[in-house]
């Protein structure tokens, strides 16, 4: 799964110019993804909250490209996503960044005590997604306050978000699935069997 995830960025290369995998410390020196050589990669502990993690890999990243460089978000959890995507947010995200996400079409409850307590508005809803796109600088700092005013920020778009950024939404794919649950994961395999892009690890 995780050389899925990793994939599409990889192909990316020269725009995507290195990968930081953020791990438990338990999974750290396990064998390494497999990724074109001209691509740099390093794997880092993570933190205890995403947040924590994600500020760990910014925090680094900025040693080598420095502050004016963008980064994309990516959660290892959703291996469906396509080099396509990836390419499409790269090119549609604006000054204030941007992130993947898809229109919800279902009838949004929102509950009180197990109970519907109204219905919302679905039309301008939707479901984020990752990866995510923004400038390096800019959400280091918008996390780093986060952490420190004890917001509970539950992916980087809403920590840039409550600083007064306005991240561009670009469409995705509904087969950009997050693996959560055991029943994810066949799901997951009949998507990349129809993934064009299944060529590549020929080429590796």
């Amino acid at each position: 799964m995780l050389d899925y995830a990793l994939r599409p960025f990889a192909m990316c290369h020269p725009t995507v110019r290195s990968i930081t995998l953020l791990l438990p410390e338990s999974a750290l020196g396990g064998e390494p993804p497999r990724l074109p050589a001209a691509v740099a990669f390093r794997e880092l502990s993570g933190g205890a909250t995403r947040a924590d993690s994600v500020l760990r890999g910014l925090e680094a990243v900025r040693q080598d490209a420095g502050e004016d460089a963008w980064v994309l978000v990516h959660d290892v959890a959703r291996p469906c996503v396509w080099q396509s995507d990836v390419e499409k947010l790269l090119s549609e995200a604006g000054a204030d960044g941007g992130l993947l996400a898809v229109p919800v079409t279902d009838s949004v409850k929102r509950a009180e005590s197990g109970r519907v307590a109204a219905s919302e508005d679905r039309q301008v809803l939707w479901r984020a997604q990752t990866p995510q796109l923004f400038e390096l600088a800019v959400l280091h700092r918008c996390l780093r306050r986060a952490l420190e005013e004890g917001a509970e920020v539950t992916d980087e778009s809403q920590a840039m978000e409550r600083d007064g950024y306005r991240p561009h939404l670009v469409a995705g794919r509904e087969d950009n699935i997050k693996v959560t649950w055991p029943e994810d994961l066949a799901r997951a395999e009949s998507i990349l069997q129809q993934d064009p892009d299944d060529a590549y690890w020929t080429r590796l």
